[in-house]
């Protein structure tokens, strides 16, 4: 990091994170569902 930094220009990798307070906000609404995921919460089909 610090390499790429003395190459490139200052600033030009840093550690992940956000600067103040963004901009933006998430919205679980759009999130996807748990089923993908989660073995208990597969749907379940009865035939």
């Amino acid at each position: 990091m610090d390499e790429l930094n003395r190459r490139m220009g200052r600033g030009t990798v840093r550690l992940g994170g956000t600067r103040g307070k963004a901009a933006w906000k998430l919205k679980a609404d759009l999130l996807t569902q748990r089923y993908t995921t989660r073995w208990d919460e597969l749907p379940t089909v009865r035939v």
